[in-house]
């Protein structure tokens, strides 16, 4: 590096063969490819990516780039920009059979790419540059997405769409959810008699199984409670305070990490509203209501978790709330669910208002989050400060 600083290195992102009328949600950004945006010609990528995670989503939206019904969902994938390596490139392809972009396996095909995007003026024309102003709402909900959290939750096919979701119809707990899943099996019977049972187990994410601990339990948790042998008063404690299962889950799972667990549930959360995953929000529920149940560990051992995991949920939300289409999204799916945010944050604030010594930057984060979701959401009765008159 010259000048005493090391520069950082941008990445590009190939897109071949894409044709026109399919709409392109890079991270958060989204745009249509049609001659406007590149001029003329076909759109070929995007450039001058910063390190860290990336997502990338397509949805054919005219009826000449698209021929069936998983189609009208978005279908994305992760990447991972190590920023270290000068022309870092990946490469993806248009396929036309699944209608969306692949990792591009012919060698010869894919250093051709590589040589044009970095030599080929033309070629190069035809690529979005990167917007330096998306990158820190984008890093917002996406910090703790690693290589490795990528490597570890992506489907086989690294493809993540409407393939990906369970059949099963008990999954879909919410009137929302199961309007979600009515509309993939009624496109499904659109398309004909074997669609519904078409979606591929290749293309689901391999999310933690995670101990639900209400009604008989899930096969994980009844493994935990095997494993641990609590009973009685201490079975009881487990339903107040969850930390023992999320240590368990943690050190099991995780090698202590949690890092991978804030990067697992910013993965599912943008699964859920980029691809608008009912597999990802479940997922992404699921382990808010696990730490934000876990009092000892958010407020004891580990409290950089619960700073992190506030601030990363907060981010969640206000990204989500700031567009008008995903608003309406996240107002339709958690309008159903809030009582899963309310009581989740509710219980913590009253754990933080009870405690005898809470870490400041712990306080603090809570008191933003709380703010954000009475003011936006409408979720009353979020108050940090112990009230005693307020109902138990």
């Amino acid at each position: 590096a010259r000048g005493g600083g090391a520069r950082t290195a941008m990445a590009t992102l190939v897109c071949a063969d894409v044709p026109k009328g399919v709409s392109v949600t890079l991270d958060h950004h989204q745009f249509d490819v049609d001659g406007e945006l590149v001029g003329r010609g076909a759109w070929t990528g995007v450039r001058n990516l910063p390190p860290g995670a990336h997502f990338c989503a397509t949805t054919p939206t005219s009826k000449g780039a698209s021929t069936s019904w998983q189609s009208c969902f978005p279908t994305g994938f992760f990447f991972y920009v190590e920023g270290g390596v000068e022309g870092e490139c990946h490469v993806v392809e248009w396929c036309a059979e699944t209608e969306s972009l692949v990792e591009c396996v012919d060698d010869d095909r894919r250093r051709e790419l590589e040589q044009r995007s970095r030599s080929d003026l033309d070629y190069l024309s035809r690529m979005l540059r990167y917007d330096p102003a998306w990158q820190d709402a984008w890093r917002g909900v996406s910090a703790h997405i690693t290589a490795e959290t990528i490597r570890r939750v992506s489907p086989v096919g690294s493809r993540i769409g409407v393939e990906g979701e369970p059949d099963d119809p008990s999954l879909a707990s919410t009137p929302h959810e199961r309007m979600l899943e009515e509309q993939l099996r009624r496109g499904g019977r659109e398309e004909g008699a074997g669609a519904t049972t078409s979606r591929s187990r290749d293309a689901r994410c391999f999310y933690l199984d995670l101990p639900q601990l209400g009604g008989r339990g899930s096969p994980s948790a009844r493994k935990f409670l095997e494993k641990s042998g609590l009973t009685g008063s201490a079975l009881t404690a487990l339903h107040l305070d969850k930390s023992p299962v999320l240590e368990d889950l943690l050190e099991r799972e995780l090698g202590g990490n949690h890092d991978e667990l804030l990067g697992e549930m910013q993965f599912a959360f943008v699964c859920f509203l980029l691809c608008y995953s009912l597999t990802g929000f479940n997922q992404w529920k699921r382990l808010l209501v696990l730490a934000l149940g876990s009092e000892r560990s958010m407020l004891e051992t580990r409290p950089e978790f619960a700073v992190e995991l506030l601030r990363a949920l907060r981010n969640q939300l206000e990204l989500a709330l700031r567009e008008a289409e995903a608003a309406a999204l996240v107002d339709e799916v958690l309008g159903e669910e809030k009582h899963f945010l309310a009581s989740g944050i509710r219980g913590f604030l009253l754990s933080v208002a009870e405690a005898e010594v809470v870490p400041v930057a712990v306080e603090e984060e809570a008191a933003r989050l709380a703010a954000l979701v009475r003011s936006r959401l409408g979720v009353a009765g979020l108050e940090v400060e112990d009230d005693e008159d307020a109902p138990v």
